[in-house]
């Protein structure tokens, strides 16, 4: 049963925004149990908090902390790297996890992460990392034309499709395009994120998301970040550090730590706390989310 109020941090980083729920700190009769439905409710803006996604933080076995994210239509995520972010930021504020390193437990595995300055980053290590070239062909509407895509399908934790553009930030049809794309046949049962990108120097990309599980733009994306920075590259059009624009001025650095044939990811950027608040019953009824 869902208590008659949810206490929770609203959460910034890169423009994502969350609702943290910790139930590593709580004591046992504040500790809240998540479905499909509250996430729902919860992320809906105008009618409750309203969020890109819902984090609970709990205790973890094996490092300072477990995260478990699940996106704004309540479905469960592998990974939000803007999430890890934030998490790492309040453990470090709550001095639940030494801010100068810690380790945080996430369903893509152990994470090493830090604060410094208020500036938290994490390392994702990839590997190999697992990139392949694709074109992909989108039909056009009575007032569009049909159009085909040279694209980079990027495994960052979660699956992203990564599209150079002449300028990602004004593109008057990006809803449109990205949403065909999320779902295009070639790219599987699930789809991707997307992410169109436009280099602006050797270290500077815009970037523009569309989120699975939101299934609409979000003002960016971390691990859509760390795609972006390993498509543009290994394509030739920047180098690392890569710091990923979004169009609303939020920066992103993804930085490159190569060794032979494997590569880790360190996202950095900030992650701020809005307000800490409860949440009444009456935020969560009569309405359809």
């Amino acid at each position: 049963m869902t208590p008659p109020v949810i206490k929770f941090t609203k959460m910034c980083a890169g423009g994502n925004d969350f609702i943290v729920i910790d139930n590593l700190t709580a004591g046992e009769a504040e500790t809240i149990e998540v479905d499909e439905d509250l996430i729902r409710r919860m992320c809906s803006r105008h009618a409750s908090v309203g969020a890109d996604g819902v984090i609970v933080i709990a205790a973890s076995g094996a490092a300072h902390a477990r995260m478990v994210y699940h996106n704004r239509d309540g479905g469960r995520a592998a990974l939000c790297g803007n999430g890890v972010r934030c998490v790492a930021r309040l453990l470090a504020l709550k001095r639940v996890a030494p801010s100068d390193g810690m380790v945080i437990e996430t369903d893509v595995g152990l994470l090493a992460a830090a604060v410094s300055q208020d500036q938290p980053w994490f390392r994702l290590p990839l590997g190999a990392p697992d990139m392949a070239r694709m074109t992909l062909h989108v039909e056009g509407t009575l007032d569009q034309v049909s159009r085909s895509f040279e694209a980079t399908r990027v495994a960052a934790g979660v699956p992203h499709l990564v599209v150079a553009s002449r300028d990602a930030h004004g593109m008057p049809d990006f809803a449109r395009v990205a949403a065909a794309l999320r779902r295009h046949p070639d790219l599987g049962p699930e789809g991707a994120n997307v992410d169109f990108i436009t280099p602006r120097d050797r270290h500077m990309l815009d970037i523009r998301c569309y989120e699975r599980g939101v299934e609409a733009e979000t003002l960016t994306s971390g691990s859509g970040c760390i795609a972006a920075a390993l498509a543009a590259d290994a394509g030739g059009l920047a180098e690392s550090p890569v710091s990923c624009r979004s169009r609303a001025g939020f920066v992103n650095t993804v930085t490159l730590e190569r060794r032979g044939e494997t590569v880790d990811a360190v996202l950095s950027g900030d992650a701020r706390v809005i307000y800490t608040g409860v949440l009444h019953a009456e935020g969560l009824t009569g309405f359809e989310p």
